[in-house]
């Protein structure tokens, strides 16, 4: 399993909980309250609400993040999955 933490997390209206071009090593789901996409241009590309889920790609493939999501209700409350840190084993005959 590549699931590590669940965490509980508050955001306030207008906090950034992803930035474009980060790394991602989480995904969150929205518990509670409403969510902004905007990308570089600064254009509002969709809105995410009470159960929805985002930054799952970043956390299968480890890619950049490709848009900014600000908290876009006075307070929201989330909960974010972070990818389990592994190594590997190699065994040698």
């Amino acid at each position: 399993m590549f699931i590590d933490l669940l965490h509980t997390q508050i955001y306030l209206g207008g906090d950034i909980i992803i930035r474009e071009g980060d790394v991602g090593m989480e995904m969150y789901f929205l518990v509670k309250g409403k969510a902004a996409v905007v990308i570089k241009s600064g254009a509002q590309v969709a809105v995410y609400e009470d159960g929805a889920y985002f930054g799952e790609l970043a956390l299968i493939k480890e890619a950049p993040r490709s848009a900014h999501v600000f908290a876009n209700s006075k307070t929201i409350f989330i909960f974010e999955i972070y990818r389990r840190k592994t190594c590997s084993v190699y065994l040698l005959k």
